[in-house]
């Protein structure tokens, strides 16, 4: 048999001061249903939400939990939400919802919801969860026709949801229909919060009774200081550890931090950079693969990323601890510096604003002393109240506390909301791009000897062991260079990573690596992979000279003929950008 359902949608707890209004184009919602105070063994006619239960008891709104219950306690989950707001677009569209022999029970008001758009599909598989009031927020919202939510009210801001929440609009479009107000008198609405079952029906009886709407004007909280331990507590469950993989070997390092509650977050481009996998770790230890990048800046060097829900051992959490950003600042403001220096996860610094915006290459930055080390790129610079104010980003070494921050003023946070791209398709757009415009060493490498077979326009004896020498430019960090011998590397300046390309692929993704980038206990991990051994990975540990910053090689490194890629790693994180600085290999070539 077909069950006639007709229900409605949101507001939220009633504000001292808080004046009712009358409101002209009200839906006349049936009575369907006689409440007396012995339909409920929970609720009591002394009991403040009462007439609440009375009144979506009455339209049919809502039920009991069984046994004579309301549960008037009970977090309300996502499903309910969702069957509410289907009930309530049911009820205004002369539309009537078949639920018989449903299985789950919330399926028919799913299948509604989502046909009539009321929801996509970004609660899948939490529809047993328990609803937080912005979610709940987001599906009264779009419940009813846009005539049910004229605004009675102008509110502009709300002290604890800023305008990156997913949810911002929807909340806001409430607080000035008059529908929720919050509960103290600044309209704090705790967005990430559960709500309980007797808090929605206080919600929906004043959406069922228009005169009950909330026409309020609230007061501006004033901002309170935190001190470093309370800014401490506050900031760093948010804040998140990552660690990025080239082809499935570990690349490097940085940190993150969450902006909203369902995953999406900051870093910094050079972070996720030339990698094809990402995985965040938080500070109950529990790791999260990065799934999408929503969009990115490699000139600003930020990047918004999306972060699963599930962990790498199957396990789903609910919502992610987030921070709000903040765009305004000024010189001399205290600041903290969050993040993962060298591995060192959730390390906090404090300084001051040195420059509200230092412009370095066209790009903004906000200057500040906080101490910052290679790790902490991605991570928060937050004010005195826990605020994100930017994106902690690079250093200029052997100097004191010249430190720089991507401003919160040049994040979209419009991306926030956007499907954006798999992690990997940055790394196909980005990288195959940068190697196609690589430059051939060979124009810009230069030989001190003089042996007799031409390599590059230089005649090298067999035997010989040369050194190359080539001149760092600031816009090209990514060179290609063609190896007609086989040969050896016998020294490497620091900072070089050399790529093995073949012949017939120039430009492939598919790459075999000598990585020079990685330092363990001063010394460098030299990786060679099948395509230059047609073995499996193996490792080194050359010894380094330390005065000169180069690396010698153990017994050399032996690479066949064919097309390399050398990458200088010249990044911001290295703290300057080394220009003009000359690079040295020695080749000891035999054929």
């Amino acid at each position: 048999m077909k069950k006639r359902v007709a229900v409605f949608t949101l507001v939220f707890l009633l504000t001292m001061g808080s004046i009712f209004h009358v409101f002209a184009g009200a839906v006349e919602w049936p009575v369907v249903a006689s409440f007396t105070p012995s339909v409920f063994d929970d609720v009591k006619e002394s009991d403040w939400f009462y007439d609440n239960v009375r009144v979506v008891y009455e339209h049919g709104i809502m039920g009991g939990t069984g046994e004579s219950r309301f549960s008037p306690g009970g977090n309300a989950k996502i499903s309910e939400a969702i069957a509410v707001a289907s009930r309530m677009h049911a009820a205004c569209q002369t539309k009537t919802i078949e639920t018989a022999g449903a299985s789950p029970w919330y399926m028919p008001y799913l299948q509604y919801a989502q046909t009539n758009g009321i929801v996509a599909d970004q609660f899948a598989d939490n529809y047993e969860s328990y609803a937080t009031r912005a979610e709940m927020a987001y599906l009264f919202a779009r419940a009813l026709p846009a005539d049910q939510y004229e605004a009675i009210n102008n509110i502009v801001t709300l002290p604890d949801v800023p305008k990156s929440n997913p949810y911002y609009e929807e909340i806001l479009k409430l607080y000035n229909a008059g529908i929720i107000a919050g509960n103290d008198e600044y309209g704090t609405y705790e967005p990430g919060s559960m709500i309980t079952r007797r808090e929605m029906a206080a919600i929906l009886s004043r959406l069922i009774e228009p005169k009950l709407r909330l026409k309020v004007s609230l007061k501006t909280k004033p901002e309170a200081e935190l001190s470093s331990s309370e800014i401490s507590k506050k900031v760093s469950d948010a804040v998140f550890y990552v660690q990025t993989y080239l082809g499935g070997v570990p690349y490097s390092t940085g940190s993150g931090f969450f902006v909203t509650p369902d995953g999406v977050a900051l870093t910094n481009y050079h972070v996720i950079e030339y990698t094809t996998q990402a995985y965040m770790q938080t500070t109950d230890g529990r790791i999260y693969p990065i799934e999408r990048v929503l969009t990115y800046d490699s000139g600003q060097d930020y990047a918004v990323v999306k972060v699963s829900k599930t962990d790498v051992d199957g396990n789903t959490v609910k919502s992610f601890p987030f921070l709000t950003l903040q765009t305004k600042w000024e010189s001399g403001d205290v600041v903290y510096a969050i993040g993962s220096p060298l591995g060192l996860q959730n390390s906090i610094s404090q300084g001051i604003i040195s420059s509200v915006e230092r412009v370095v290459d066209g790009f903004p930055y906000i200057q500040f002393t906080a101490p910052i080390s290679p790790g902490n790129s991605g991570g928060a610079l937050v004010n005195s109240r826990g605020e994100v104010i930017g994106i902690p980003t690079w250093h200029i070494t052997n100097t004191q506390n010249l430190n720089f921050a991507v401003p919160a003023t040049a994040i979209d946070c419009d991306a926030f909301t956007q499907a954006g791209m798999t992690y990997a398709a940055v790394y196909e757009q980005e990288f195959k791009n940068r190697v196609a415009q690589a430059p051939d060493l060979g124009q810009n490498i230069y030989y001190e000897d003089e042996p007799t077979l031409t390599i590059n326009e230089t005649v090298i004896e067999p035997g010989d062991t040369i050194r190359a020498s080539f001149c760092v430019n600031l816009d090209v960090d990514l060179y290609n260079f063609y190896l007609p011998v086989r040969a050896k590397i016998l020294l490497i300046s620091g900072g070089l990573r050399i790529a093995y390309t073949p012949e017939e692929d120039r430009y492939a993704q598919s790459l075999g690596y000598l990585d020079m980038n990685d330092f363990v206990n001063n010394a460098l991990i030299v990786t060679v992979d099948d395509y230059v051994t047609n073995d499996t990975l193996f490792y080194t540990r050359p010894e380094r000279d330390g005065a000169n910053s180069r690396i010698w090689v153990a017994d050399g490194i032996w690479l066949e003929p064919g097309w390399y890629r050398i990458f200088v790693m010249q990044g911001i994180e290295w703290g300057e950008p080394w220009l003009n600085k000359d690079y040295f290999l020695y080749l000891n070539f035999e054929w």
